[in-house]
């Protein structure tokens, strides 16, 4: 995996980052919210690996591994084919 080149088309996320499902039910029942960042590799066929946390949270840590799990890009774009690259990606954890 690179860093995103000049001239390349960012990954696109499809679908939503966090939904309500996600939402861990202690973390609701005690009405706490959190924000989890992480550095992951997009690859060229839009799965993702997580490289590492940037901003941890024990609430939702685990959470976020599961998230990662379902989540799909369109992946990143250079010369025409599709390229792996690192991306850093904020999960907000908030209650509506």
């Amino acid at each position: 995996p690179v860093v995103l080149p000049a001239g390349a088309t960012k990954p696109k996320v499809m679908g939503s980052l966090v939904t309500a499902n996600d939402y861990p039910r202690a973390a609701r029942a005690a009405e706490i919210e959190g924000v989890v960042q992480v550095k992951i590799v997009v690859k060229t066929d839009g799965s993702v690996e997580l490289v590492k946390f940037i901003k941890s949270d024990p609430n939702f840590d685990d959470a976020v591994r599961d998230i990662l799990k379902r989540l799909r890009y369109t992946p990143a774009m250079y010369n025409g084919r599709p390229i792996a690259v690192f991306q850093n990606v904020t999960f907000p954890f908030e209650i509506e």
